[in-house]
């Protein structure tokens, strides 16, 4: 990868790196309340790391094409379906972990003592 690819890389992870601690965040807590919440736990665990692991991929693949076109290697039309199907199976995986997270938060959950039938 040559410098406009390194320095592409290292923009993306640092404009990310919010969401990737966050991710880091819930993994931790994950750990932590393993043997509180297990179930809950678990989920929160394999949202994190999935969400985690495609974002850093999706920015990683995406890094190797742009550096792919600056060495020329490929045309800007080249790239132009890799970086669609990259950017749809990113959002398609991180929809599922969003699933995931709204499943850990309400699974096992009992209703309260003075919550009436809705």
């Amino acid at each position: 990868m040559n410098d406009d690819g390194a320095r592409f890389l290292l923009t993306q992870l640092l404009a990310l790196s919010p969401t990737l601690f966050v991710h880091l965040v819930a993994i931790v807590l994950g750990l932590v309340f393993l043997n509180r919440a297990r179930l809950s736990a678990v989920l929160t665990l394999v949202a994190a790391s999935l969400s985690l692991l495609t974002s850093i991929t999706a920015v990683v693949l995406q890094s190797r094409l742009i550096a792919g076109v600056n060495e020329g290697a490929l045309q800007h039309q080249d790239i132009d379906t890799s970086m669609r199907v990259i950017g749809i199976s990113s959002s398609i995986l991180h929809a599922v972990c969003m699933a995931l997270f709204l499943t850990a938060i309400f699974v096992g959950r009992k209703p309260s003592a003075g919550a009436g039938a809705a």
